[in-house]
């Protein structure tokens, strides 16, 4: 608002402080249900209707300040997209207008519904506008923490809008190549896991087909493209370029008419660990500088000396009960109270084959403490920490931990470990891209066992595999590889956090025990 005094266009006489304060509070529950776009609604229209809506023309004076035309030609006119697929206004509240200003809000409303989106609305500021200038308020919205683009020394928020419209084209013309027949087709492959590692895939698969399912049904051509924009700014970024990934593949095998076997044949090979996202040559020498730029702008060069994890390390979902003594609290000879009974060896009771989810539910909270049986070859893996314990993170978690195994799986002898031994659980664990809550679609949740001396005995390399890189690092992946490949990993000799992944194969054998006594289960892999 202007500075000039005028005694009765006061703030308070018309209900301004009041109706800014409510939209703001609209506008933070309107904000945190989805993503924000912007219109083609004409700025310079928006703000000489607001200027109209204002009969007299000393008032007109009195709210024609540069603040609030700032707000109204910038963020008037953002929009939301509804389950319809149509527009709608998160920031006008038409019903707790003041009179002065109902007029306006009534025609913004109007304006948004018919308009089209021109792009996805990027922030880097959580503040939109100037709320006040002295003693002076003004229009002005807070957008909430989940809305408000990241600090990214790698790309404004004006280059994530821009990207983000192209995955959008990107998107669309997937819709438009592949029929949802089609579609259909591959993700019931997927889904009947007859091909390798589809978890991989299953999330991205699901999307398309439901984006395919929502775009080919929508009633007209402007809500259509309203969904699109909805479904694809909320996407993560992997499920936005289909053609390119894995499911693109299956997709081009299955339009070329190939059976079966033959997609089977080119998914596995091209999806196993050696070659899924692995580069095949040496990188070249601008790729080399462009990461030596992005690695320089994210501060991450400490995160790449790694080293073996401790098992204290671990965000545990379950780790042993220490045995309350019995020799301090129960008198001078307390340490024999019960050894009679202890002679005797309990009989351990089978439970057969349960699976994870019933184990993890029913048994794990009662459990003092847990045996592996080990077997001959399986899936042996480590975890693996940054050196630097400030490193930022080079995956998608917040976090620096990781883990590998190898291909094919690896044997027990390679861990210190002997086939058929019962050997002691240090502790139980999701894969890490799992921890602090967090769900990975392309890391299916997953249990890693942790035993008792298991250290990996060969000389492994830093373990930085490029699907598991943060997004920022995907167009250098091949010189962290490279590099990966060329380092060693440290910390061997105080390597704690090594076991087996829960195997989706064959069941895990355990010897369970709690208080009344042991029993082994076959625990099968998570579904």
């Amino acid at each position: 608002m202007s500075t000039t005094n005028y005694p009765y266009a006061r703030l308070s006489d018309t209900g301004f402080d009041t109706y800014v304060h409510n939209l703001s509070v609209r506008f933070i529950a309107e904000a945190s249900s989805g993503p924000l776009f912007t219109t083609d609604v004409d700025p310079d229209a928006v703000w000489a209707k607001y200027l109209d809506s204002i009969p007299d023309p000393v008032e007109r004076q009195h709210y024609n300040c540069s603040a609030c035309r700032h707000f109204l030609k910038r963020y008037a006119s953002l929009a939301q997209v509804t389950a319809e697929g149509k527009l709608h206004s998160p920031v006008w509240d038409v019903d707790q207008a003041p009179y002065f200003f109902h007029e306006f809000a009534a025609w913004m409303y109007r304006a948004v519904s018919r308009a089209e989106i021109t792009g996805a609305f990027v922030s880097g500021s959580a503040v939109l506008g100037t709320p006040e200038t002295g003693e002076w308020k003004h229009f002005a919205l807070t957008l909430p923490p989940s809305a408000v683009f990241k600090k990214n020394p790698l790309k404004t928020p004006g280059q994530r809008a821009a990207e983000l419209a192209h995955n959008v084209e990107t998107v669309r013309n997937a819709l438009l190549t592949y029929p949802t027949s089609l579609l259909a087709e591959a993700l019931n492959i997927v889904k009947s896991e007859a091909l390798d590692r589809t978890e991989k895939i299953l999330g991205g698969a699901q999307w398309l087909y439901d984006a395919s399912v929502e775009f080919h049904s929508s009633k007209g051509q402007r809500a259509r493209q309203n969904l699109l924009w909805k479904r694809v700014v909320a996407a993560p970024d992997g499920f936005c370029h289909p053609k390119a990934s894995m499911i693109g593949t299956l997709l081009e095998d299955l339009e070329a008419g190939k059976g079966f076997e033959a997609c089977k044949r080119s998914f596995n090979t091209k999806m196993h660990p050696l070659n899924y996202q692995r580069p095949k040559a040496a990188p070249r020498e601008g790729v080399i500088d462009r990461a030596e730029k992005i690695f320089e702008a994210l501060n991450l060069g400490s995160a790449l000396r790694r080293r073996f994890a401790r098992v204290e390390e671990v965000e545990a979902l379950w780790r042993p009960t220490q045995s309350p003594s019995r020799g301090s609290d129960a008198g001078l000879f307390g340490q024999l109270r019960g050894a009679r009974e202890d002679a005797r060896e309990g009989v351990i009771a089978d439970a057969g084959q349960v699976s994870w989810a019933k184990f993890s539910e029913k048994v794990l909270p009662e459990a003092l403490d847990i045996e592996f049986k080990v077997p001959a070859h399986g899936s042996f893996c480590a975890l693996v920490n940054a050196v630097d314990p400030g490193a930022e993170p080079l995956f998608r978690w917040n976090h620096p931990v990781s883990w590998y195994l190898y291909a094919n799986g690896s044997s027990a002898s390679r861990w210190l470990l002997r086939a058929g031994d019962w050997v002691k659980v240090t502790a139980i664990c999701a894969n890490p891209a799992h921890w602090n809550g967090r769900e990975d679609p392309n890391n299916p949740q997953s249990a890693l066992f942790l035993l008792q001396g298991a250290k990996d005995s060969g000389q492994p390399s830093l373990c930085i595999f490029p699907e598991t890189l943060r997004a920022e690092l995907r167009e250098v992946a091949s010189v962290i590889e490279a590099h990966s490949r060329r380092g060693q990993m440290e910390g061997a000799e105080q390597a704690s956090a090594c076991g087996h992944l829960l195997s989706s194969s064959s069941p895990t054998l355990l010897r369970v025990r709690n208080r009344l006594g042991t029993t082994q289960f076959r625990v099968s892999g998570i579904e």
